[in-house]
Order: C-alpha cells, then structure tokens, then sequence
C-alpha cells in the first residue's frame, strides 16, 4: 500500500506545497520535481537541478494514518 507524502518545494523564491502517493521518500522525490516542473512548464532535468541537495529548499513528510477503533 503506498503511503501519503507532503512535499514543501521553494522554487527560486515561490513556495509550493504538494502530495503524493508513493512506494518510499526516493519515489515522492522523483513525483514531487515531475509535477512541479509540469506546474511551473520547465523541464524535470532543469527543475532536479534545483533541488540538488545543497539548498535548503526541499522538505518532505511522510502523513500518518490514523486508526480508527
């Protein structure tokens, strides 16, 4: 079952909240940049450039479930 994942993404300033569903945090990674250069009309290579890992300009949470008794 694949779980919920919020991604905060600052793009040059602009800041974008998005969610997905996904495998793992590598997977939502990879969802989050291809949305968001579909968002933003600049190609996935340009936008993973972005977010590279040197800025602080990424943040991504996995969202708990709850359970219902």
């Amino acid at each position: 079952d694949k779980e919920l994942y919020k991604g905060i993404l600052n793009w040059k300033g602009e800041i974008h909240e998005l969610w997905t569903h996904a495998d793992s945090y590598a997977e939502s990674e990879r969802i989050f940049i291809t949305k968001l250069s579909e968002k933003i009309g600049m190609s996935r290579w340009y936008v993973s450039s972005h977010f590279d890992g040197r800025g602080n300009n990424l943040s991504i949470s996995r969202e708990i479930k709850e359970v219902k008794q």
